[in-house]
């Protein structure tokens, strides 16, 4: 097959321009009610935070909810944005779009240092498209996971760049570049090559960015062995800074019993396998009960992937890195919610890219190759469709209730929508379908009784009332 000639340069803008027309229709999307609102308008910190507030108080610390979060970063980008654009909905999209086509090209040009251009290329393209993102990129509360994985992807890009660290870890060099000898000394003399610097400073903003953001050590020694040992400490730092701010609410394991959390990790594990590699149906909550043959086909797929990471040294890195992303996802899963249902398509932002890579290392051949990018053209699509959900609050919680009938987050969000709107008999009924599930819950009785009475301020838009 005779493609145009991929220089950086062109690659760079293709990727630019195919975020741009995938999620162009997320530009125009409204607040969702929820965590949008609770981030850009209950929280009355959002307009005043100053640096030193954000980095000693949880960013969520004036909402009723206690949350163990500690963003600073996030919460002071959040914060930013808000008085840029004047918590407007177009601006807060764009910022979003903008970051995760800059996550894209990051991932472009730290690849390409370790395979050939339009296999780098490839997998950027894919990664960017994965329907997967649509949660993190179309959704403005979603936006800290956007945040962290650019500056991870940054990090790693300068990882790899700084001397002495090309030839450690999983590294694949391309035939082109393993014949160019590198002079670390004329490196190490010109600060524009404090690349080691530069990677750690990223891996810290990304860690007081987003939790998942932990990942990044592990992710770090397969792209550099023993020498990514600073973003450990980094990693421990970032920690310790989240244990002395929020004392008893950093993390604690629930009441249960060692074999429910391993059940849980276990059922997490395979809600993620599965969606990584076919995701759709997308939805802001899912439920992890799965079909034994869902189980048995991971499994396989699992087994296969072990099989050729042993056999293929440029395939290693790619399967390592799906396992490695995942990590904080996986704790989160048994920590922070005692249920099962705490799994969500933006914690598999990092591991995108390594299934990516692997679908782009199977295209070297031509037939591999218009495979390749008919995946590329239907994941565009269904990242289209479903980032249309994402921009309207009614038509999301709609498609999450079908996805998840027993998510109460959607039961509550989606009887919001029509309480505000006045339509209280559609409101009932909603509240009336939670109950088929949870007979008794408190939440839905309340908000059932209060159909009929006015609803209150327009920006009092939570999922409880």
């Amino acid at each position: 097959m005779i493609l145009p000639k991929l220089t950086p340069g062109r690659g760079i803008l293709a990727l630019l321009l195919l975020t741009g027309s995938v999620y162009v229709n997320s530009l125009g999307g409204e607040f969702i009610i929820g965590d949008d609102y609770n981030v850009y308008w209950n929280n009355p910190r959002i307009l005043t935070e100053t640096v030193s507030g954000a980095f000693r108080l949880d960013a969520y610390q004036a909402l009723p909810q206690k949350h163990p979060y500690y963003r600073p970063l996030a919460f002071l980008a959040h914060s930013w944005l808000a008085r840029i654009t004047g918590r407007q909905p177009f601006g807060l999209h764009l910022a979003s779009v903008l970051f995760h086509a800059a996550a894209g090209v990051l991932s472009f040009l730290l690849l390409a240092g370790f395979f050939e251009m339009r296999v780098a290329w490839l997998a950027a393209a894919l990664f960017l498209v994965h329907p997967l993102h649509v949660e993190a990129v179309a959704w403005m509360a979603g936006f800290p996971e956007v945040l962290a994985g650019t500056l991870a992807m940054l990090s790693l890009y300068c990882l790899v760049r700084a001397p002495g660290i090309s030839d450690c870890g999983l590294r694949i060099a391309d035939s082109r570049r393993a014949g160019k000898e590198r002079n670390p000394k004329s490196e190490i003399r010109n600060p524009k090559f404090s690349w080691l610097v530069l990677a750690c400073v990223a891996a810290a903003l990304a860690c007081l960015a987003k939790e998942t953001a932990l990942a990044l050590p592990l992710l770090a020694v397969l792209f550099a062995g023993r020498r990514a040992w600073p973003l450990f400490a980094i990693a421990a730092g970032t920690l310790l800074a989240r244990m002395l701010v929020l004392g008893a609410h950093s993390a604690s394991l629930p009441p249960r019993p060692v074999t429910q959390h391993l059940r849980i990790l276990a059922a997490a594990a395979v809600h993620y396998a599965k969606k990584l590699v076919w995701p759709w149906p997308v939805a802001p909550e899912y439920e992890l009960g799965q079909a034994t043959w869902i189980w048995l086909l991971v499994l396989t797929g699992c087994a296969l992937a072990a099989w050729l990471a042993c056999r293929r040294a440029d395939a290693r890195l790619a399967v390592l890195m799906i396992p490695a992303s995942l990590a904080p996802a996986l704790a989160a899963s048994i920590v922070f919610f005692s249920d099962l249902r705490f799994v969500g398509d933006r914690f598999a932002y990092l591991a995108v890219l390594g299934v990516a890579l692997l679908v782009a290392l199977a295209a070297r051949r031509a037939a591999g190759l218009v495979l390749a990018l008919a995946l590329l053209g239907v994941w565009s699509g269904m990242s289209a469709l479903a980032a249309r959900d994402w921009g309207d609050s009614e038509r999301l919680w709609a498609h999450a209730l079908r996805v998840t009938p027993r998510s109460k987050t959607a039961v509550l969000a989606l009887g919001e929508c029509y309480y505000t709107t006045f339509r209280f008999e559609d409101a009932a009924r909603v509240y009336r379908h939670g109950l088929q599930f949870r007979p008794g819950d408190r939440d839905y009785l309340d908000s059932l009784r209060n159909v009929g009475r006015l609803p209150a301020s327009a920006t009092d838009k939570g999922t409880s009332r």
